[in-house]
């Protein structure tokens, strides 16, 4: 049989440029990981063409036995290739700075709170969770999310009808929503609706920026600037 690698399940990487990123869920934090480990972590995970045999070199068997000491790849092995799928972006367009807000104040027009009650508890659901359990814990709600929906659709007008309610509802949030609470919201909510929806984590390198945003099943970008999502490395996609 064969055998295969598999990241830790609180573990996603990409390429951007010439760098691997390493993003911690667990711990909230990306990592740089050294060039040494490019070609490796390229063949296992980006190719998902090779597995592990007993003919492994030198080389290849002190990078896994890095990696599994750091507890980026799992330590036992697997009959199937990883499933997250790992970003190569080998070139990219550069951005200075992402200067996010939440979307348009035409969306105010005619806004009654008393409709979005819903949405806002939502917003609350995933701020209080990502400041009290952390954002593994956001991940896991909508991973969870996803396996409960039953006879899920796949539409961008309700997707983005859902994404405009969300916003109205941001705005009579008492702090500010950042675009990872944002997205978040988005995706919970959606999948709690039955429409899918996926969020989306990309970085870059030089200069470090990351950024989150929401996708639909045809990777079109709802409600953010879809340059910048082109420009960056996809290393988080949830649900996948």
């Amino acid at each position: 049989m064969k055998l295969y690698l598999n990241l830790h399940s609180d573990f996603y990487i990409a390429f951007n440029g010439n760098k691997v990123f390493v993003l911690d869920i667990k711990k909230d934090q990306f990592i740089s990981i050294d060039n040494q480990f490019n070609n490796f972590i390229y063949k296992y995970f980006v190719e998902k063409q090779n597995y592990i045999s007993d003919n492994n070199n030198y080389y290849e068997s002190k990078n896994l036995n890095i990696l599994i000491n750091k507890g980026i790849i799992c330590s036992k092995f697997f009959p199937y290739p990883e499933k997250k799928f790992v970003d190569s972006k080998k070139s990219y367009n550069s951005i200075n700075n992402i200067d996010w807000n939440i979307p348009s104040d035409e969306i105010m027009e005619n806004f009654s709170f008393s409709g979005f009650q819903k949405e806002w508890l939502t917003i609350f659901n995933i701020v209080f969770t990502l400041k009290v359990k952390g954002f593994s814990a956001i991940i896991q709600k909508i991973k969870n999310q996803n396996q409960k929906a039953k006879n899920i659709i796949h539409d961008t007008n309700k997707l983005k009808i859902i994404a405009k309610n969300i916003t109205q509802a941001s705005f009579y949030f008492p702090k500010q929503i950042k675009c990872l609470e944002w997205a978040a919201s988005v995706v919970l909510f959606a999948l709690k609706n039955g429409v899918y929806a996926k969020l989306i984590i990309g970085i870059q390198t030089y200069p470090f920026i990351s950024h989150a945003w929401v996708e639909d099943i045809n990777k079109k970008v709802i409600f953010d600037d879809p340059k910048i999502a082109n420009s960056l490395s996809r290393i988080l996609i949830e649900p996948t």
